[in-house]
């Protein structure tokens, strides 16, 4: 989660708090709150005590992701999963992560990943129409002075706009991955999902989440 730096700053400022009353309040470091105020990507429970600190809700100081135009080109090329907030995400893995079948939990979360690849590889193919054709998002330049100008600009802003969809996909799938993760060390699956990895590393970390799996039911026994 990123904070909008204005948003926060104004909401602190309002209290009379700096950055190590903000921390001290929240119960934080001071260096979350300053990653906060740069926009660094914050853990949920850390925002929720910033915010409590503050004496506002998380909404009130959330960076809006995307521009209204922008959300409106995301909302017709079906790229749901990234304009989901924060709580829409956790209800989709709840409602994955429902029901007592051990086995059919990790097959829910593996198609889950199956349909998010398809969509983010469906919405990048149609970002790069954009660039290649032009439209709505990213309109042609028209011939005229400063077309050189134009064009350049043209191709930063795509450039900025892929990043941005991947790198929010990229939030996705790590929250995927990690409430996979916590469900099978609850023992509610009897498997999790890694993304992006090479068979090697993949049988090396399903032996180690295996393993420390094991060694916390053995000490719950014992204890």
């Amino acid at each position: 989660m990123r904070f909008d730096r204005d948003k926060l700053i104004r909401a602190r400022e309002l209290l009379g708090y700096g950055l190590e009353k903000t921390a001290e309040e929240a119960g934080v470091s001071k260096n979350s709150v300053l990653r906060a105020e740069h926009g660094e990507d914050i853990r949920p429970l850390t925002s929720r005590k910033i915010a409590a600190a503050l004496g506002v809700e998380v909404v009130d100081l959330i960076e809006e992701p995307w521009s209204p135009r922008l959300k409106r080109w995301l909302q017709a090329n079906n790229a749901l999963r990234i304009l989901m907030t924060d709580e829409e995400v956790l209800e989709n893995f709840e409602r994955l992560a429902a029901g007592s079948d051990r086995q059919a939990i990790p097959n829910r979360f593996e198609q889950e990943t199956r349909r998010t690849f398809e969509e983010e590889a469906s919405v990048e193919a149609a970002l790069r129409k954009e660039w290649t054709h032009g439209g709505s998002l990213l309109p042609e330049p028209e011939d005229g002075p400063g077309l050189i100008q134009r064009a350049f600009s043209r191709h930063k802003e795509y450039s900025r706009l892929n990043r941005e969809v991947l790198r929010s996909y990229g939030r996705y799938y790590r929250a995927l991955e990690a409430v996979s993760k916590a469900l099978y060390h609850d023992g509610r699956a009897n498997d999790f999902v890694i993304l992006n990895k090479g068979p090697q590393t993949v049988e090396a970390v399903r032996e180690a989440e295996r393993a420390l799996q094991e060694e916390a039911h053995h000490n719950a026994r014992g204890a």
